[in-house]
């Protein structure tokens, strides 16, 4: 039997958010407790990929004076501002824990379950829907924003008409499909880690990026969107969770990870 909760957090900063989620699955490895975690970040930060070179921040010169930190997952470089962030830790006995693919797949397609009645249901002009091509770009070819990137199993969006004009934010895209939420994953003695964000809002940090929200004409608070997002999650992986805080012990536990790694240059700028 696996014991659960969901955690719902106010914003807090790009250090913090990294070692909660990383104390989390240490959480769901050593005492078998799976968490869904939804939050934001107190300002705009550029989180890294595991294996992103520093240096290679300088490319993008919106985000330039933004808060940076290092995430313990690989993909591209996020500019987290006005977006949601989930993060789920399974410990080694939960059935998806060991089908990576089918929890990056699961968690999307309850994304995508809890979107679909805000862009107007059946009716929509627009289709929200998980990405069935690997991209043909090489490593090194790829984006350095990871919304600019397209791979497997990416959520996005485009209009059910042929010709449109998807709006000022939606038009500075080089794609037809206009990605919308990316996630990764870490793996701790048999415990898995998947985390990702839902850009929900263009940030001024990354304004070459598109939202969902405003490209689509959505109308709905941060605190509507984290209870249709984690009630979907819930349904969708038969989870049953109750409400909770970091327990004092993780809290601690996430400072000092907080403050001796993802706080630290030596994190950061580690490649």
């Amino acid at each position: 039997m696996v014991a659960h909760r969901l955690i719902i957090d106010r914003p807090a900063s790009g250090a913090w958010n990294m070692a909660v989620d990383e104390t989390l699955l240490i959480d769901a490895a050593v005492r078998g407790i799976a968490t869904l975690r939804l939050y934001q970040w107190s300002e705009p930060t550029l989180s890294l990929g595991y294996f992103q070179q520093y240096g290679d921040r300088n490319q993008h010169l919106a985000s330039r004076e933004c808060v940076c930190v290092r995430r313990q997952t690989g993909g591209g470089a996020i500019l987290h501002d006005r977006e949601l962030t989930y993060s789920l830790a399974l410990p080694a006995n939960h059935p998806l824990a060991r089908q990576t693919e089918s929890l990056y797949a699961s968690v999307h397609d309850a994304f995508i379950a809890a979107l679909k009645p805000m862009l107007g249901g059946e009716d929509s002009r627009w289709i929200l829907l998980r990405r069935d091509q690997e991209s043909t770009m090489s490593a090194h070819e790829e984006p350095f924003l990871c919304f600019q990137r397209r791979a497997r199993g990416d959520v996005v969006f485009r209009s059910r008409e042929t010709s449109i004009d998807p709006g000022d934010n939606a038009a500075r895209t080089a794609s037809p499909d206009w990605k919308v939420l990316g996630s990764a994953q870490r793996r701790h003695q048999g415990a898995i880690l998947q985390h990702g964000s839902l850009l929900w809002n263009t940030s001024l940090a990354a304004p070459e990026l598109a939202g969902l929200s405003e490209s689509v004409g959505i109308d709905a608070s941060t605190d509507e969107l984290s209870t249709a997002i984690s009630e979907a999650i819930l349904r969708k992986l038969s989870l049953h969770m109750s409400q909770a805080e970091l327990p004092p012990d993780l809290e601690s536990n996430a400072r000092q990870l907080a403050n001796n790694k993802y706080a630290s240059a030596a994190w950061t700028k580690r490649r």
